[in-house]
């Protein structure tokens, strides 16, 4: 404790010079050092504690200043103060050494992240007629990595059925959003796909946004493709559009001869004046 006092003493002297180099009469010690310091020290000193620390806590002083017993003494008599109207200075705080979150070094996928990363995906290899053996490809698993780490891209088998389907339904409700009551063209493609299969596609054309929508293909294998046959697809794909609430108001086909003799049944075949027919 004496050398609190003598610490007290020093830091007055050097921060707050006394104006008399007297000593006044009345004079603070410590009890069990019996070193003195005068009242106008401790004056002066509380006054800069304030001055110098506006936010100063006394709660925060350390429990040896409990101990400190100091004493105001004077020629007739004695008058003790109770430590805490002697004013400490506090310890400054120390800086915040939180630590950073491991996650701000962490790319996590959430379960709805991945979903829609596998979805994208499938989507890419629909469109552009990619092997669905590709996801599965080191090449690509190392490209994904480098992308998003710690993301695994779905299988062949996911692309090939649950992620397919999604995909599937998806454009469908978009398709149906898009020709909710629109008047469409219609038109008939026939072609051999890769593994030279007949393929008959029918897509429909909005005529306000021009915008065309594939509405179904069909495997025409065993069939020939004669005006009558031609002519049942032709009523099936006009019932097909009324399923997504759109008219047709126009056929788009070739001039082939089977094709020419199937426009021409059409309108006996179908109580519809007001379909107009192309050929291209």
């Amino acid at each position: 404790m004496a050398g609190l006092v003598l610490r007290m003493k020093k830091h007055i002297q050097k921060c707050v010079p006394s104006e008399n180099s007297q000593l006044p009469m009345s004079t603070i010690y410590d009890s069990e050092s019996n070193e003195d310091l005068t009242l106008d020290e401790i004056s002066k000193a509380q006054k800069y504690s304030r001055d110098a620390y506006p936010d100063n806590n006394t709660e925060s002083m350390s429990a040896s200043a409990s101990a400190l017993t100091i004493a105001v003494i004077d020629s007739d008599s004695t008058l003790c103060i109770n430590d805490s109207d002697v004013v400490m200075t506090p310890k400054r705080p120390k800086p915040s050494t939180s630590k950073s979150s491991i996650s701000s070094f962490v790319i996590r996928t959430s379960q709805s992240e991945k979903n829609e990363l596998d979805l994208q995906i499938a989507r890419c290899l629909y469109a552009t007629n990619t092997s669905l053996r590709a996801v599965e490809h080191p090449e690509f698993k190392k490209m994904i990595n480098a992308l998003r780490p710690g993301y695994k891209p779905p299988n062949r088998n996911s692309v090939s059925t649950d992620l397919l389907d999604k995909v599937h339904n998806s454009v469908q409700t978009t398709i149906k959003e898009n020709l909710c009551n629109k008047k469409v063209c219609l038109a008939l493609y026939g072609w051999s796909n890769v593994h030279n299969e007949p393929i008959i596609s029918v897509c429909v054309t909005d005529i306000e946004s021009e915008r065309v929508h594939l509405i179904e293909s069909i495997d025409t294998s065993g069939n020939s493709h004669t005006s009558e046959y031609l002519l049942q697809l032709l009523k099936n794909s006009i019932m097909k559009c009324e399923e997504y609430n759109c008219k047709v108001t126009s056929i788009v086909t070739d001039n082939a001869a089977n094709v020419t003799k199937m426009r021409r049944d059409l309108f006996e075949e179908l109580d519809r004046k007001d379909i107009i027919t192309y050929k291209e």
